[in-house]
């Protein structure tokens, strides 16, 4: 199909925020970083530029978002503009078989497991139920293991996967963390760590920093993923006084997320308040 003229439409649809999608330096979607990431459309094919993880298009995008092949990431579109189906590759994996496959593999995490001693090392004591571990998943033609987390809007959407070693430490590769082929839009989605009952929630980034902000004041605690996740967050009615535990970024990237975030309940007549590291980092950094 041709896509040219909607790119900014459907990666804002697939879960970028409009920070990421406004030609300005930033934290690359795929690979992550401070401001080694711009999206400028170039010719309106959805061309971006980072400095880690090389240029590419719209399509490129998606493939290394979700780290998915090129039929996967026009299925992907395919299904948000409506195009007429085609027919697919026999050896194609839908999303949903996918993530099934996926869910019958993980295990509970356990005392000396690579999840829990990647999160003691990250000194996180808590373990929610929403973490798992998944003893065998391929990334850059090497196996792996891995901590994986649900991602919902209410319902479950797709998986967050941080590759590990079998020492828990986080997997020689270039791309160690990554969101699989959603069931559908991940755009106002996020981690729920503990969704637990009562009007306050807390809310942070990164899985590790929003543990770490839960083991230090508890309540239902959810992370955003990325600062894009932030900004789009979808709060529930039940919510009515929220916490936004931001990013200190050199980039401001991480505060203004919190402040567009924090905006948005303000008008909904929520009562919010954003709390950002007196240092460069995360809660997780800041002990």
């Amino acid at each position: 199909m041709d896509a040219t003229g909607k790119w900014t439409w459907i990666l804002s649809s697939l879960g970028l925020s409009d920070r990421q999608l406004s030609n300005k330096h930033g934290p690359c979607p795929a690979c992550g970083g401070k401001d080694r990431y711009r999206f400028d459309n170039k010719n309106s094919e959805g061309t971006y530029y980072c400095n880690q993880c090389g240029p590419g298009n719209g399509w490129s995008l998606i493939k290394k978002l979700y780290h998915c092949s090129f039929n996967e990431a026009l299925r992907m579109v395919d299904k948000l503009t409506g195009t007429p189906k085609y027919e697919a590759p026999p050896k194609q994996i839908d999303p949903k078989l996918r993530l099934h496959r996926i869910a019958k593999s993980l295990q509970k995490i356990v005392v000396g497991d690579p999840v829990d001693l990647y999160l003691k090392s990250r000194g996180i004591t808590n373990i929610p139920d929403c973490l798992w571990y998944l003893p065998q998943i391929t990334s850059e033609g090497i196996t792996h293991c891995a901590m994986v987390a649900i991602i919902s809007d209410g319902k479950p959407i797709s998986y967050h996967v941080t590759y590990l070693t079998k020492t828990g430490k986080k997997a020689n590769i270039k791309v160690q963390k990554k969101i699989l082929p959603p069931l559908r839009t991940i755009k106002g989605a996020a981690i729920r760590l503990y969704d637990e009952p009562g009007g306050q929630l807390n809310v942070a980034e990164g899985i590790e920093t929003a543990l770490s902000v839960h083991d230090k004041f508890s309540g239902a605690t959810w992370s955003t993923i990325t600062a894009g996740g932030m900004a789009s967050l979808i709060v529930p009615d039940c919510y009515t006084s929220i916490t936004i535990w931001g990013d200190n970024d050199a980039s401001y990237t991480g505060q203004k997320a919190a402040y567009a975030l924090a905006k948005r309940i303000v008008n909904a007549g929520k009562t919010v308040n954003v709390c950002i590291p007196r240092r460069v980092g995360d809660w997780a950094d800041d002990k």
